[in-house]
Order: structure tokens, then C-alpha cells, then sequence
């Protein structure tokens, strides 16, 4: 990923709604969706997200493309 994206991240969604959520484990849904902000509402919510490999090997799952995640989509 690239370098500052957690810096980034962080900022913007303490902005929107701060950290005040954890991981929340449940049945359905992105134990991340309530505190992601690249969360797509109607999905990361109510679908497991898929497991995906970057091009280090590196296990994510999510329901964005790796692209995504690094900034190049």
C-alpha cells in the first residue's frame, strides 16, 4: 500500500465520524464496515467480503480491488 494511506485514512474518517467504533463481529457483513471510510454502503454491511491477494502476497479481504486499496482506482 502506499506510504501515508493509514495517515490519510485516519484523518478523514476521525473527521466524519471519529474512532469511536471496534471491530464488530457478526454474521453478515465487513467486521470493518462501521469505522472504513471506503465502505460501500449496501454491501461492506449486508456481504462477507471476498478474499483477495495483492501482487506481494498479501491476504485482503475486501470488497474494493487491490487498485483501489492503493490508491490507483
Amino acid at each position: 500500500m502506499r506510504t501515508g494511506w493509514l495517515e490519510d485514512t485516519i484523518a478523514s474518517k476521525e473527521t466524519i465520524t471519529g474512532m469511536s467504533g471496534g471491530v464488530e463481529l457478526t454474521d453478515t457483513g465487513c467486521p470493518f464496515f462501521a469505522r472504513c471510510p471506503l465502505a460501500i454502503e449496501g454491501t461492506c454491511d449486508t456481504q462477507a467480503p471476498p478474499r483477495r491477494i495483492d501482487g506481494d502476497d498479501h491476504v485482503i479481504e475486501c470488497h474494493r480491488e487491490v487498485d483501489e486499496l492503493l490508491g490507483g482506482g
